[in-house]
């Protein structure tokens, strides 16, 4: 969810189809002002996703075809699934909150002070990784968290602006991220078995690393894309791309990022860009793959820079793609 950005001037809305796949189809017109975080359940054969201004929680339900939503008391910025249908853990404000769509909150809250949470992903530990944002485009003291289902709270990666496209490796072992407000743009990754806790050969097990900043030789550059181009009427940046925002990965590696202001959706793998999939929507925010076979790429978008010529701006995209993704790691599994 980048926010402080300018969208670009223009967009390719005409290339309607993927290279590697099907037309891209409207699967829920639900108008968001910024949808995101959408992930496949596929326990209950079902899309939720987030509106994080319109402070709703919405469901599609791939068997009826129905969808609806839930209305929030704040503002979401990502969410997971876990161990028990239909009760979530959501990253809203500065906390994360156990929600249930039947018996609203659960529990108290665990407050992560002077924060606003943004994106978020499970490990394979099945630990929350959440970051935050700030409103402020050129403060970058955000951080990056992690949260147990014991409550416990750790902090992974500070100096961020704004944190997006938190995902992992296909084994677990390497983390992705993104801050939308890098210039240049780009993929960072870094080995995130550093803050694993591992058993001693004798005796107490060693601590597990400590926080790292954004500048750190640990973390390394998967992808770097061209740098802003100047500046709009409003005094904010223009890129090429758009804004790196959410991302998700699929069986192979692949790591497919949501270009925010630059309708797209591109795909790299092995530090290369491997694919680029034209949107009919400007705002891409996130995609994940789901489905029965997990071939079905699903991206939520925003409106709130909504244009003439893009109609369907805060409705949900579906496209099929060859490469099936991964089954969502839940919280606390």
């Amino acid at each position: 969810m980048p926010l402080g950005f300018a969208p670009l001037k223009s967009f390719n809305i005409s290339l309607l189809s993927f290279a590697m796949g099907d037309k891209v189809e409207v699967l829920v017109a639900a108008g968001n002002r910024l949808g995101e975080c959408p992930i496949w359940d596929d326990r209950r054969n079902m899309l939720v996703w987030i509106d994080c201004p319109g402070q709703k929680f919405w469901q599609y339900d791939a068997a009826t075809k129905e969808s609806k939503s839930y209305d929030l008391p704040g503002v979401p910025g990502s969410f997971a699934l876990t161990e028990k249908d239909g009760v979530y853990l959501l990253a809203m404000d500065n906390a994360f909150h156990r929600w249930s769509e039947v018996e609203g909150f659960l529990g108290e809250p665990i407050v992560v002070p002077e924060a606003e949470l943004n994106d978020g992903c499970v490990d394979k530990q099945g630990r929350f990784v959440c970051g935050g944002l700030q409103v402020d485009i050129s403060c970058t003291d955000s951080k990056i968290y992690r949260i147990d289902s014991a409550g416990k709270l750790e902090t992974l990666i500070e100096g961020i602006s704004c944190t997006n496209g938190i995902g992992f490796s296909v084994d677990g072992q390497t983390m992705y991220f993104t801050d939308s407000r890098w210039d240049p743009p780009r993929l960072a990754s870094v080995d995130y078995t550093r803050w694993d806790h591992h058993p001693a050969a004798s005796g107490p097990a060693p601590p597990a690393a400590s926080t790292i900043s954004v500048d750190s030789p640990h973390i390394s550059t998967v992808f770097t894309w061209p740098s802003s181009t100047g500046m709009d009427s409003q005094g904010k940046k223009v890129f090429p791309l758009g804004f790196v925002d959410g991302l998700c990965v699929d069986s192979q590696g692949g790591v497919w990022v949501a270009a925010y202001g630059g309708g797209r959706l591109v795909r790299v793998l092995e530090g290369a860009e491997v694919a680029s999939a034209p949107l009919p929507i400007p705002h891409p925010t996130r995609a994940c793959l789901g489905g029965p076979d997990l071939c079905t790429l699903f991206v939520t978008n925003a409106s709130v820079h909504r244009k003439v010529d893009s109609p369907h701006a805060g409705a949900v995209h579906a496209v099929t793609v060859s490469v099936p993704g991964l089954p969502e790691r839940r919280f606390g599994s």
